[in-house]
């Protein structure tokens, strides 16, 4: 995977959230966490659990250079960089 392949896996489970606003009224944190963020494969659970603030977490730290993170002013989730990310492979 590429570094946009990166980027495009984590945005798209933040949509699976952000666009179900039936399902996950206002961001849901608990419910996105059992749901769709806690059970993806791509999850670093370990260091979700040491730095994601709570329970459920509100920073979701994935096995790239991503995570998800709950933004409570707009009730949405987001991506956002937590590692370096090589664009060698990016044109």
């Amino acid at each position: 995977m590429t570094a946009w392949d990166d980027v495009e896996a984590a945005w798209q489970l933040c949509d699976q959230v952000n666009n179900d606003e039936e399902g996950y009224v206002d961001g849901d944190p608990p419910k996105a966490w059992a749901n769709v963020f806690g059970k993806t494969p791509m999850l670093d659970a370990d260091r979700t659990q040491r730095e994601g603030g709570g329970v459920p977490p509100l920073r979701i730290f994935l096995k790239t250079a991503y995570g998800i993170e709950f933004r409570p002013d707009t009730k949405k989730w987001i991506v956002f960089r937590h590692g370096p990310v090589d664009i060698s492979d990016i044109t």
